[in-house]
């Protein structure tokens, strides 16, 4: 088993985010594996890399683009398509929820789609159930009321929940260093030397018509219910970070200002309140139709129209006018 750790070096060696990440995933019970650990660094030079406690270090020190999200996306993304981990751990100071989205996003429209993966953001630990071969993932969820366990059908980037730095000691090794050199590696993972800006999941950046699900929904199922219907009015569906965080969508349906940013004709919003992360997400919609049964939400300062109503009396209404305008 292979696990990937995007990390950091202070002036005392690992930051200790990236210390305790190593710690977590180090103490996974294993009976039938052998697990691998990386370590992930963007920046740095050999003389800072000394006894580590991982197998390989891979550095990533000549990477193009804009900020530091946008260079740490594409190391993941290398990382991730060449060497295969189970799990790609982000352990870093700032700029943690915008990373693992964006880069959940690039892996799944890579062209070949064969290696789909998830995010999720601050978990409380990770277990491999050999019994299923597979890693659940438990992060709290309710305001923290609730753990919820996610089971990881093929691979997943995720980041911790980091309290107080911990005063375990790991094992430090010799790790193998690898500078890797990948602008060549980058133009030849993708055909006719398409770029590597990040590439949005087709339907939600190009659909004229995309439908978001806030927390107000209720309910995963009341999620699907609302996907099944958006499917058969030809929209894309997406949802804000509440739904995200709580398994309704996977991680690469996030709108807002850590996920996608849209444009469509018309966005529909249904019992979404309005945060300015979300709204920074829609603001460019040509229409913006909100359905939320509080007059006082947030989101009808931004809409078009807005529906004080609940969404499943207004839902219902448009499928069966659209089943009538199919059968003319």
């Amino acid at each position: 088993m292979r696990i990937g750790i995007v990390g950091e070096l202070d002036k005392n060696g690992l930051s200790y985010q990236t210390y305790d990440s190593i710690l977590k995933v180090k103490n996974l019970p294993l009976e039938n594996n052998v697990l691998e650990i990386d370590l992930i660094l963007l920046d740095a030079e050999e003389e800072d890399i000394n006894a580590l406690p991982c197998d390989s270090v891979f550095v990533y020190n000549q990477l193009t683009g804009e900020n530091h999200i946008d260079k740490t996306v594409k190391a993941i993304e290398d990382y991730y398509l060449n060497n295969d981990p189970l799990l790609v751990v982000v352990s870093l100071d700032n700029n943690t929820d915008s990373i693992i989205p964006k880069a959940v996003i690039k892996i799944n429209t890579d062209i070949n789609h064969t290696k789909m993966i998830t995010g999720f953001l601050e978990c409380d630990h990770v277990l491999f159930e050999e019994n299923i071969n597979k890693v659940i993932v438990t992060k709290p969820v309710y305001g923290g009321n609730v753990m919820a366990h996610y089971s990881i059908e093929k691979s997943a980037i995720v980041s911790f929940k980091h309290n107080i730095k911990s005063k375990t000691k790991l094992e430090l090794k010799n790790p193998k260093i690898n500078f890797v050199e990948c602008q060549s590696h980058f133009d030849n993972h993708h055909i006719n030397s398409v770029d590597m800006e990040y590439i949005e999941e087709e339907g939600l950046e190009d659909s004229d018509f995309v439908v978001v699900c806030g927390k107000g929904v209720g309910s995963k199922k009341a999620v699907e219910e609302i996907a099944t219907w958006a499917a058969t009015v030809g929209a894309a569906i997406g949802g804000t970070k509440k739904v995200i965080d709580h398994g309704w969508l996977p991680i690469h349906h996030l709108i807002g200002q850590t996920g996608h940013t849209i444009s469509p004709k018309t966005c529909l919003v249904i019992g979404a309140s309005g945060a300015t992360p979300f709204i920074n997400g829609i603001i460019g919609s040509e229409k913006i139709i909100a359905i939320n049964n509080d007059k006082n939400a947030r989101i009808f300062d931004y809409a078009d129209i807005g529906i004080v109503e609940d969404y499943k009396v207004i839902t219902s209404g448009l499928i069966t006018t659209f089943n009538e305008l199919e059968c003319k």
